[in-house]
């Protein structure tokens, strides 16, 4: 009987919502290849990291995991300087961006969402 029972736990886990399990996008990591899903990296300059993606076209889902929409952000991966498109997690209120690493809930760079954008 205990045997079932662990089994039906595991599948629930297993069916969680990637969207919001740290090292999705916009989640905590703590390498380039550590701690992010999928083809996601981490942006190691981020406070505990942020997990993203590339894509190649902002404003739009296209390219970009569940959960995430792509946008254009200062270019956090070299100091700030420039320019860069990458996916970010999307949001509705403040409340859904990571407060400890100061992200900010703003409107998408060519689209009508909002994204926790990376400061």
């Amino acid at each position: 009987m205990k045997w079932v029972l662990s089994v039906v736990l595991l599948g629930s886990t297993v069916g969680c919502d990637k969207t919001t399990m740290m090292g999705s996008v916009g989640g905590m990591c703590s390498g380039k290849s550590t701690g992010c899903v999928g083809g996601e990296y981490c942006l190691t300059m981020m406070p505990d990291g942020y997990c993203t993606a590339d894509c190649t076209t902002s404003g739009t889902t296209a390219g970009c995991p569940e959960g995430s929409v792509c946008d254009t952000v200062n270019n956090v991966a070299d100091g700030g300087t420039g320019t860069a498109i990458m996916c970010i997690k999307s949001c509705t209120v403040q409340s859904d961006c990571r407060q400890d690493a100061g992200q900010t809930c703003n409107g998408i760079s060519g689209g009508s969402g909002k994204g926790c954008r990376p400061t």
